[in-house]
């Protein structure tokens, strides 16, 4: 099988276009990931990898037992291919979103819809998921693949309380709480027959192998209500009140069926607990008598029994409580001088597929076949930058000025150290603002890198992945000390000596880009120039989406702080839009028309701010969505922002 698969991909791979001039920094960093994901089929008879033919994700997949090309599964331009799995051992569903600006009642609304489209792979048959129930935003939200139920999966449609944001919602919306429904969805025909059970404020479920309920998941955000109850309805063990936001994701059941798993995040519960069907008693995970933290849960395909679970350190890792699965994980591990995850695996365990990384290094898949021990290669990320010396990616920290230890990330130009500098800094802050980044191969700062410049990438206060009290610490300082933070890492690299030119131009997109564009009006004389890319720009109208009741709103008032909203002067304080005029360096924006997580109208209302006085430059991306996945897009924000770069960092002049 692996040498039937090694051919095809090989074959494959020869018909991608060459690797560019490694001078051509734009061209050569500027593609969509090669290779994004790799699925292995239940029976372990196709591989289905995630791939970019033409510059546009799609899913390339491969027959082990009928030689030939692979087939490709892609829409057109402007069909976004968002992730795939495998439903049965004949269907894989991808899920893709496109944008359309439609007329409603009130005018012209943009839409992003969601769509699950299933697709056979003996036939080459594909339909659509859920296109009999109506006209909803998203139906792609999967329940269950109902592993009793071969062609038959369980998805859900939920309407959102009127007022709230469109996404993941029916175009008309209702008031009060939420309302989902249930459908066992035919992976032949894509057609829902709704399910008998379905209620007001149920927004989750957690089934049996046969899809049967077993607890249900009941929240109301206006109320403040999130309960817990039983399949039947007839009892519910667990219920908090004034519960102003999410207060916990359920994971499923525990291995022994007598708990609910919970990733939980109010009072003082954080991470993974388990919560008694019996009492509703909810207490920390543990190990060997140690509590889990915050980890993700990694279960058996098959038997959904918990495996391992899953974190992010420098990396992202996989730990496994299945001795069978911790001891392969390690011997890969050991031969390969990698940190490797399994992505996925056959039903039997036969066949796998494994990811491998460094830090700074494409991320590499392979197909492990249990029955012989050995590894076959499926693909790099980024194997037109693979032969080449990527820059080094290394963790440290420094103290912010009120003494708060902040992580960050350094990468240096290939081939350089400390030592070499100094170097003209680049400042990245991340999105979110509740993420974070690590030492895993990133396109963007390699890019840079390449280019000459050392990038910083904080890890500033209100950031996920260091702790609640850490992330909590952003709370109310979305454009004070989280942007201080984010500042004072200019401040570190002046003072080490990694700064040529003594400041430094900060760089960031969706929560980062209006961090970049923050920090040049609390430390303009650090800062040189700017470059954000799809920025909020207007934090009150980009809650102004939600309605004012709604969990989304509250989560980034949380963030923002409600006394930011107390007067106009407050308010302008943390919004660029309305302090265009203090701008005096140069400034770029770069927004893809078709974004709808952050809108399109946040960059077009600061340049309209901004006006006819010089400094600032505005690339408009059209067909291009938030998440800067395409070639398009990705050699757009390169070529632009280094050419804009090149002509306005000090230590490039």
């Amino acid at each position: 099988m692996r040498h039937l698969i090694l051919s095809l991909l090989a074959a494959f791979a020869g018909a991608l276009p060459a690797s560019s001039a490694f001078a051509d920094v734009p061209a050569l960093y500027g593609r969509a990931d090669d290779v994004w994901d790799a699925q292995i089929s239940p029976s372990g008879r196709y591989v289905a990898l995630g791939c970019s033919p033409g510059g546009w994700p799609g899913i390339c997949v491969f027959d082990a037992e009928v030689p030939g090309d692979p087939r490709i599964l892609r829409g057109p331009e402007g069909n976004r291919m968002l992730n795939f799995y495998w439903a049965s051992d004949r269907h894989l569903v991808s899920n893709s979103a496109t944008f359309e600006r439609l007329a409603v009642s009130s005018g012209l609304q943009d839409f992003e819809f969601r769509r699950a489209i299933s697709f056979d792979v003996t036939t080459g048959k594909a339909v659509i998921l859920l296109e009999n129930v109506g006209l909803y935003v998203d139906t792609t939200q999967v329940v269950s693949t109902c592993y009793a139920k071969p062609d038959k999966i369980m998805m859900q449609l939920t309407t959102r309380p009127s007022g709230d944001a469109p996404i993941g919602s029916k175009i008309r919306t209702t008031k009060g709480g939420f309302v989902t429904e249930y459908y066992e969805v035919d992976l032949n025909t894509g057609r829902g027959k709704l399910m008998k059970y379905h209620s007001d404020s149920v927004i989750d479920v957690v089934v049996d192998q046969h899809c049967n309920p077993i607890v249900n998941v009941i929240y109301n955000d206006q109320r403040g209500e999130f309960a817990l109850e039983t399949g039947d309805k007839k009892r519910r063990f667990f219920e908090l009140k004034n519960t102003p936001v999410w207060p916990m994701d359920v994971m499923g059941l525990s291995d022994d069926r007598q708990s609910v798993v919970v990733q939980a995040d109010y009072a003082e519960h954080y991470g993974l607990h388990r919560i008694r069907l019996s009492d509703g008693a909810i207490e920390p995970m543990k190990i060997d008598g140690e509590e889990v933290g915050n980890l993700g849960v990694l279960r058996d395909p098959v038997t959904d029994a918990i495996i391992g679970f899953s974190y992010i350190d420098d990396l992202p890792m996989h730990t496994y409580t299945d001795p069978q699965l911790d001891t392969l994980q390690q011997e890969l591990t050991d031969i390969l001088q990698m940190n490797v995850r399994i992505v996925s695996m056959s039903s039997d365990r036969s066949m796998m597929t494994i990811s491998a990384e460094a830090a700074g290094k494409p991320i590499q898949y392979f197909l492990y076949d249990a029955a012989i021990s050995e590894l076959s290669a499926l693909g790099n990320i980024a194997p037109y930058v693979a032969v080449q010396e990527t820059g080094s990616v290394t963790e440290f920290s420094y103290a912010a000025r009120d003494g708060l230890e902040i992580s960050a990330y350094l990468t240096l130009p290939p081939g350089k150290n400390t030592e070499d500098g100094p170097f003209p800094v680049i400042v990245m802050p991340h999105g979110g603002p509740e993420a974070r980044d690590y030492a895993t191969f990133d396109w963007w700062p390699q890019a840079y890198a390449a280019a000459g410049y050392a990038v910083v990438q904080p890890n500033f206060r209100g950031s996920s992945g260091y702790g609640p009290d850490f992330r909590d610490a952003g709370f109310g300082e979305f454009g004070g000390k989280m942007i201080d933070d984010i500042v004072d890492a200019i401040g570190w690299a002046e003072t080490s000596g990694l700064s040529k030119g003594g400041s430094a131009c900060v760089l960031g997109a969706s929560y980062g880009g209006y961090a970049a564009l923050m920090s040049a009006l609390r430390a303009s004389g650090k800062v040189s120039c700017v470059v954000a890319v799809a920025p909020v720009t207007d934090i009150f109208a980009h809650m102004g989406r939600y309605g004012s009741d709604s969990a989304s709103y509250k989560y980034w008032e949380r963030y923002v702080g409600g006394n930011k909203f107390s007067t106009p002067e407050m308010r302008k304080s943390v919004s660029p839009v309305a302090r265009t005029a203090e701008y005096s360096i140069p400034v770029m924006l770069m927004h893809g028309k078709s974004d709808m997580v952050v809108e399109f109208s946040q960059s077009q209302n600061f340049a309209k701010a901004w006006g006819a006085r010089g400094g600032l430059t505005f690339v408009e991306m059209e067909g291009q969505d938030h998440h800067v996945r395409s070639t398009k897009a990705r050699h757009t924000i390169l070529s632009e922002s280094l050419r804009f770069l090149d002509a306005n960092h000090p230590g490039r002049r």
